[in-house]
């Protein structure tokens, strides 16, 4: 591809001349750039065109850049010389670095605000070609190297086992069953009885699909023959692909559940899916196949498409001999636009999330390329790194949060505040084949995590902080921010589970994405200490108000829970429901001349089917509680049924904390099923009720 006359003189080594304040001239405006770029006669116009138009559509409420042909820009290069973005520094290896820093394009827009990041491009070298001796950036997607992901895995396992002693297994221990690989020219690969062997093995994460029921699979007919061996031919292509990169990685044994849980056998099967923490925590590596939706297709070749390809980009040097170092190239910056796919197909599934939480390292082949994450830190291919800090499901009693609200170590806390916030989240916008797999297939999670929590794990609630375990929501009403980039698959409205998984108070009795409190964790009401009893407003019923419920059947490791009645004492109201449209209470704020980033975070802007709730009859002695509170009449409170056509006029509410409660429904029973959740908006009324036993079923 041909070089424009605006490009001529563009090399890294001119890069390296410039910066915001002094970029490089390129075209005289966007719409000649989109005219080289349309005549395809320059590759870096094209990239940069096609990005840049790409990335201004993402935001409806901007003004795309196509319909800015006479904005001027520039470009100027972003040196990445820390050793906080690039690994191969000192903090990593002990030694200098050898390579180029990491070098991003950047448009800088001269008049244009596009409300999001700066356009860019990245470089990267192929490997074997002399400039991969100066870059260490890769592009697997691009690069014809077969061996490439795989010496990227080497590089990054050999750094953490290295230097991150948070990310060793907690135990040599390995599953009940695993895959010996054997020689492929001379020994088959077979399954093994551990027993008490302790030797490293990959663990695979991956989609089944319908290429893993046509597979060969582990069966009580089948245990002997598969012992003495396993003929590859008759394995699913992933399982393939799976034994041969634990070959090239130096590995031994692998696991893979078709292969080492016996299928159809239901006490194997139980047995072995209560023990996931074990099987993945102590992996010296997890293997996932992130790519791939069926086990058939394999997960080495990436189909991914990018708008536009990638194109080789003058070093500005020459070697020794006076030659100029090719190889190097300029693509899409990979930091942005992975963000603009759909999930790979693994983050949909409901068993992958605990793989992946539970593994202690784990080589990804994603959409968007390779990647390797552990529990210090995150490497690309393209050589970016990010240092975080993770929670790490270690088994930590001694922070355990006790039977009820307390004084609450950080470990507990922190723990808690993840499952909140990450975990929960993240699950039930997943899909599972089996419903009632619901608690099975984050059962090990819980297992690990209750370590850590403490109390018992009722029906997806920890009993320690139970009055916040019921404060879920469903996300597609009362979501905060819409990305405009990804489409909105994970956030359909929630459906009620048919038969019952859960009891309604569940998140796991609806299937569809939940989010947990209101707004924001700061505004959650804080922990009941000493000196502050009144945060929570409902208290368990038994033992001294210890427990709330009498069951013994609920807990981490049951993997069936579609039934537990919870008692508790509160403050139930009577309530009638208005379903008013969103911009009524927008209008209301604006009339109080709130401004928007003043208004309280109780009112996300995405709020759908906002319900409003006034007494169904007022005592005398409440009149003066309902005085000058609100702007519609004697509203109380507003919320949300978590499923839309469940509305019902006249309803119960039960307050857990000073800001938010339930919807409920009493039945013929006198117990009490759940329809919603709702915030308060005059917390004197509710807590003038009078404190009764309350069966929430």
């Amino acid at each position: 591809m041909v070089t424009c006359s605006a490009c001529a003189d563009l090399s890294v080594t001119q890069l390296r001349k410039t910066d915001y304040n002094n970029p490089y001239p390129h075209h005289s405006n966007v719409g000649e750039l989109r005219a080289c770029a349309d005549a395809s006669t320059c590759g870096t116009c094209v990239l940069l065109w096609r990005t840049m138009d790409e990335l201004t559509q993402l935001n409806s409420s901007k003004p795309a850049i196509r319909d800015h042909p006479s904005e001027t820009y520039a470009l100027y290069g972003q040196f990445y010389d820390d050793f906080d973005f690039k690994f191969g520094g000192p903090t990593e290896s002990g030694e200098p670095t050898t390579f180029e820093s990491a070098i991003k394009i950047e448009a800088k827009f001269l008049t244009y605000n596009l409300g999001l990041r700066r356009i860019g491009l990245r470089l990267f070298a192929l490997e074997g070609k002399p400039a991969a001796q100066h870059f260490s950036e890769r592009c697997t997607y691009f690069d014809p190297a077969p061996d490439l992901s795989v010496q990227l895995g080497q590089k990054w396992l050999g750094i953490c086992f290295t230097h991150h002693e948070k990310c060793r297994p907690i135990s040599s221990a390995m599953p009940t069953r695993v895959i010996a690989l054997g020689i492929p020219s001379s020994k088959p690969p077979r399954l093994l009885v551990t027993n008490d062997l302790q030797e490293p093995y990959v663990a695979l994460s991956y989609c089944w699909g319908q290429g893993a029921t046509k597979s060969l699979m582990l069966r009580d007919e089948n245990l002997q023959s598969m012992q003495e061996g396993i003929h590859e031919n008759k394995l699913a292509k992933t399982y393939r692909e799976t034994l041969q990169v634990a070959r090239d990685l130096g590995f031994l044994y692998i696991w893979i559940d078709a292969l080492c849980i016996l299928q159809g056998n239901k006490s194997d099967w139980e047995y072995e899916s209560t023990r996931m923490g074990e099987v993945y925590g102590n992996a010296s590596l997890t293997l996932v196949a992130a790519r791939s939706s069926d086990a058939m297709n394999g997960f080495l070749r990436n189909d991914f498409k990018p708008v536009a390809d990638s194109c080789p980009f003058p070093y500005g040097r020459v070697d020794e001999n006076g030659h100029e170092i090719d190889g190097l190239y300029v693509g899409l910056d990979r930091a942005w636009f992975k963000d603009t796919l759909d999930p790979d197909p693994v983050k949909t599934r409901g068993w992958c999330l605990q793989e992946a939480e539970l593994s202690r390292r784990t080589l990804i082949y994603g959409r968007s390329g390779v990647s390797f994450q552990c529990k210090t830190a995150k490497f690309f291919e393209d050589e970016t790194y990010k240092f975080y800090h993770k929670r790490v499901f270690d088994p930590k009693p001694e922070a355990a949060l006790g039977p009820v609200p307390g004084r609450r170590p950080s470990d507990g806390l922190e723990l808690l505040n993840h499952w909140y916030v990450n975990v929960l989240p993240d699950y039930t916008a997943r899909a599972l084949t089996n419903r009632g797999d619901i608690f099975a297939a984050i059962t090990s999670l819980a297992k690990l995590a209750k370590q850590t929590i403490g109390g018992r794990y009722l029906a997806g609630a920890w009993e320690s902080d139970l009055p916040r375990g019921l404060l879920w929501k469903p996300r597609y009403q009362t979501r905060w921010w819409v990305n405009p980039s990804k489409a909105e698959t994970n956030l359909a409205p929630l459906k009620r589970s048919h038969p019952s998984q859960a009891p309604s108070w569940s998140w796991a009795a609806v299937e569809g994405p939940i989010s947990h409190g209101w707004d924001n964790r700061k505004r959650w009401p804080p922990y009941p200490i000493e000196g502050r009893p009144d945060a929570f407003m409902v208290r368990p019923a038994h033992q001294d108000h210890t427990r709330w419920t009498t069951q013994d059947s609920c807990d981490a490791d049951v993997l069936y829970m579609p039934q537990c009645e919870l008692q508790m004492h509160g403050r139930l109201r009577r309530l009638r429901s208005t379903a008013i449209p969103q911009v009524r209470l927008l209008d209301w704020y604006r009339e109080q001349g709130v401004k928007a980033r003043q208004r309280p975070d109780d009112l996300p802007p995405q709020v759908r089917d906002v319900v409003l709730f006034e007494p169904l009859a007022v005592l005398e002695n409440e009149t003066s509680l309902l005085e000058g509170g609100c702007p519609f009449n004697q509203v109380v409170a507003f919320g949300v049924f978590d499923i839309a056509e469940e509305f019902v006029e006249n309803i119960w509410a039960l307050p857990a904390t000073r800001d938010l409660g339930l919807i409920l429904d009493r039945k013929e029973d006198g117990s009490f099923h759940r329809l919603g959740i709702f915030h308060l908006l005059n917390f004197q009324w509710f807590e003038a009720g009078e404190e009764e036993l309350v069966r929430l079923v």
